[in-house]
């Protein structure tokens, strides 16, 4: 048996899907602090409700919300990558 045996593809191609489109949301967003407030709001409501979510099914109705630090504009880097 394989982890590929257990795991309802399904569900784990809308989690990878769900997470790319919302990378590609905040990326084109302007306001970083808006862009961070999706990012922990989307997370959170997948973590609660998705099929994928780390969280144990019995334990997401006691599951809010991500617990991350505040936004810190300090952390916030501009790079340029290169191949």
């Amino acid at each position: 048996m394989t982890v590929f045996d257990t795991v309802p593809m399904a569900a784990l191609a809308d989690w990878r899907r769900q997470i790319n489109d919302l990378y590609t949301e905040i990326r084109l967003m302007n306001n970083p602090v808006a862009a961070w407030m999706h990012w922990q709001k989307t997370r959170s409501l997948l973590f609660k409700h998705h099929d994928m979510s780390p969280i144990l099914a019995e334990k997401r109705s006691e599951f809010n919300k991500i617990e991350l630090f505040s936004y810190d504009p300090a952390l916030r880097f501009f790079v340029t990558l290169h191949p």
